[in-house]
């Protein structure tokens, strides 16, 4: 019979698990995929109607493809995260 696995055990189980399944997922996403406006809006976690204010301000530079745009994910990605960073972090109580 098998024994349980200590509270320990099962978190450093479940962080191996964790760690194996980022590294799947990084090598399955493709990092420079286009998106269209719906996908990036949802990417970035905003509205259209946020996004459409985002590129006429200049924020977002959309690229052409024929009549289409389209986002580029890892620009997105990037924008986001330095957005995040310089957001104002809560005041601590």
């Amino acid at each position: 019979m098998v024994e349980p696995l200590s509270p320990r055990e099962l978190g450093l189980l479940a962080d191996l698990v964790a760690e194996r399944v980022v590294v799947r997922l990084r090598a399955t996403i493709d990092a420079d995929a286009l998106l269209d406006a719906t996908q990036a809006a949802n990417l970035l976690g905003i509205s259209r109607a946020t996004l459409e204010r985002r590129i006429a301000d200049g924020t977002l530079r959309p690229q052409r493809v024929g009549r289409l745009r389209r986002f580029r994910r890892s620009e997105l990605l990037t924008m986001n995260e330095s957005t995040a960073a310089d957001a104002p972090s809560a005041p601590s109580a």
